[in-house]
């Protein structure tokens, strides 16, 4: 069984010989497995002839001393883009997302808005109740149309468009409008007060592909996992061992789009999304929570599908495992956006993984951490993985020692880690190379010739704890879905929604208390709860928690109800969440029978 495998930073020009000593000093190390990792600085063209001779050294070097390889799949990072190749080769596969744009207006009108730029989907107006709430809303796209809006600084024109015949001047002032981009121009019904909301479909910035579409993800395929199978076909499952997926992500938008969305979100929901828009971008009524749950669900239906679905069965067909980790574990809110029950995608993977950066493990403000963990080693635990991984050591501090470094892994172990993909492997710290992601804790680190004791404590350790029998009678909800609801449009995803950090503080506190914990997310729960209430899990669980929750699925909540009825804890910390239905007439319902929980103000 691998444990200890790195992150081989291949960042300067690649040359055969150096790469064969260096492998050579990796495996006198002890590690056990290699990932050749395309990183900044590199010189040597990815995927040039010369990658190629570079790979073909390793796996010499692999050959030779007994270590495996493993493919990252990425130019860098993050995953899924081939280094750009998938949008350069067909531009339609970019990534888009919807953008919101709103303001409020009173009065009789006309109201009049420009609009983010992007072609137009559609265009609402909201009107306000006396009592300070929001009302009925309507769709107003037929009063939208494109203008321009900004004119340029007036200038003197000396040509007359025409090629200079003769040198006669025909000085004139001009001036134009640029940034053309849809507005609308709306009189409303009757005076009163409005919020105009304009949905527009916007392409990433960079070269993202569309990851809940299966075209792009099957060209990533093509460009960076085929590859490696026509050139070393024969060792795969063997000296080729798996592939690790590096975060990634549907293009940075809060609320990613495929051109077919609606129809996949009908079929899974049996109502137009198109027609409920505004409830994305603004907090309406109890409809908004259920649409943006909806919404979710089926995004979450594509990207497990499209992307973990495909490189899952990749990997099998080739006989290798498929290993990796999406956005931030940690992150619980940004994960809510990027890859919503992020948890749950990881059924598909062979080794499901977290990826905790810093120094700053341990802490008590750096709970999060704990979490990211725990999602990675719940989800082997929930889907019978043998292994939970981390992606581990990154930005670790320029003076890192090997202590520090013991700190670190044995606290990722006690959290459930038992396979290793090490950080800081530079293949050079030439120049500005030395503070990519410091330290290096190669062989240019001063305490590298101490290296295999550490290397063999945690191998030897993580070997003996796998070999162990987990016990957990403890599982925590997994907030995806409260953490969802809560975003609109005006949220900040970069910053964390005001419940997260109560529930990492809630890791925070079980864990000092010796409490052990699994997350559960709510599809497995729906699925592991029987119609006589006994929890059907590997892990003998007996209480659930309900950490800082306001929303939940009425299939999750029937299920808590039938444990409950059967014996079983549920333990409420916090506002009793509210169980969102599949009808808009009754989009919400209240559930909790204090009879069947236990409250906390933990």
């Amino acid at each position: 069984m691998n444990i200890m495998t790195g992150q081989y930073f291949l960042n300067h020009r690649l040359d055969p010989q150096e790469i064969q000593w260096q492998v050579r000093e990796l495996a006198a190390k002890g590690y056990q497995g290699i990932y050749p990792h395309a990183r900044q600085g590199l010189l040597t063209p990815y995927f040039s002839n010369d990658w190629w001779r570079s790979i073909d050294a390793i796996l010499d070097g692999c050959r030779n001393t007994g270590m495996t390889m493993w493919i990252w799949d990425e130019d860098y990072f993050p995953s899924g883009l081939a280094g750009g190749r998938v949008v350069w080769d067909d531009p339609g596969l970019i990534a888009r997302g919807l953008e919101f744009t709103s303001s409020h207006f009173e009065g009789n009108g006309p109201f009049e808005l420009d609009f983010s730029t992007g072609m137009l989907l559609k265009a609402f107006a909201v009107s306000w109740n006396p009592d300070g709430t929001f009302g009925e809303f309507w769709d107003i796209t037929d009063f939208c149309g494109t203008r321009r809006q900004t004119w340029t600084p007036r200038n003197i024109q000396h040509g007359a468009y025409s090629p200079p015949m003769r040198r006669v001047g025909h000085p004139h002032w001009r001036c134009t409008m640029t940034d053309n981009r849809f507005a609308v121009v709306w009189t409303p019904p009757r005076s009163g007060r409005y919020t105009l909301v304009g949905i527009t479909i916007k392409n990433t910035s960079g070269v993202h592909p569309d990851m809940l579409n299966p075209q792009s993800v099957q060209r990533f395929i093509e460009f960076s996992y085929e590859p490696y199978y026509q050139r070393y076909g024969k060792e795969f499952g063997t000296l080729i061992q798996g592939a690790f997926t590096d975060e990634p992500s549907p293009g940075g938008f809060l609320y990613p789009w495929t051109r077919h969305f609606p129809q996949e979100f009908q079929a899974d929901h049996g109502y137009d999304l198109l027609e409920q828009l505004p409830h994305l971008a603004l907090d309406l009524n109890d409809q908004s929570p259920m649409v943006r749950h909806h919404y979710r669900l089926t995004q979450h239906r594509l990207q497990e599908h499209n992307y973990i679905g495909q490189l899952a069965r990749w990997c099998a067909d080739h006989r290798i495992a498929f290993y990796g980790h999406l956005t931030r574990t940690e992150w619980l809110s940004l994960c809510s956006f990027y890859w919503p029950n992020e948890l749950r995608c990881y059924k598909q993977m062979t080794i499901p993984s977290a990826d905790p950066l810093t120094a700053s493990c341990g802490w008590k403000d750096a709970a999060a951490y704990h979490t990211g963990l725990k999602v990675a080693s719940s989800a082997a635990h929930l889907f019978d993985k043998g292994q939970a991984g981390s992606d581990a050591l990154a930005v670790v501090g320029d003076e890192v020692s090997l202590r520090d470094l013991k700190y670190q892994l044995d606290y990722q172990m006690v959290l459930g880690i038992n396979h290793f993909v090490l950080h800081g492997l530079s293949y050079s710290i030439d120049g500005p190379r030395k503070d990519e992601v410091p330290p290096s804790i190669f062989y240019q680190h001063t305490e590298w010739k101490y290296m295999n004791t550490l290397m063999d404590h945690v191998r030897t350790t993580a070997q003996a704890l796998t070999g162990g029998e987990h016990i957990c009678d403890l599982a925590v909800l997994y907030p995806s879905t409260s953490l969802a609801c809560q975003a609109n449009a005006s949220t900040d995803m970069w910053g964390a929604l005001p419940d997260e950090m109560l529930i990492h503080d809630l890791a925070d506190q079980l864990l000092s208390h010796q409490k052990d914990f699994d997350l559960i997310d709510e599809v497995t729960l729906q699925e592991k709860v029987d119609l006589s209430g006994k929890l059907l899990t590997a892990e003998p669980y007996r209480t659930i928690i309900l950490p800082y929750l306001r929303y939940i699925d009425i299939q999750t909540a029937q299920a808590l109800q039938r444990f409950a009825h059967n014996g079983g804890c549920v333990i409420l910390i916090g506002p009793k969440p509210r169980a969102i239905t599949g009808n808009l007439n009754e989009p919400l319902k209240d559930w909790v029978d204090d009879s069947m929980v236990v409250s906390s103000s933990l």
